[in-house]
């Protein structure tokens, strides 16, 4: 169940970390001047990609599914015993 719910967590940081690089794709082709703020200003894509919601909507959502997925999964870890 351990080793499970470790792999989910991977699957979750992955999904959000493809959703990202989506966000910076489209920030880099903007502009890029827009590529780096999304890059190096913490939640720079966050920013960006609500500015154009309407191009990064799916890139955001993936964002934030994946951290939810990840972050749930790392809070019930400690209830789950390794063995």
């Amino acid at each position: 169940m351990y080793f499970a719910l470790t792999l989910l967590a991977l699957l979750g940081l992955f999904v959000s970390i493809t959703g990202a690089i989506q966000i910076l794709y489209v920030a880099f082709t903007r502009g890029i001047g827009w590529g780096l703020f999304a890059l190096f200003i913490p939640f720079g894509f966050v920013i960006f990609a609500r500015m154009n919601l309407k191009v990064c909507k799916r890139s955001l959502l993936l964002v934030v599914v994946g951290m939810l997925i990840a972050a749930s999964v790392w809070l019930a870890l400690p209830l789950v015993s390794p063995a």
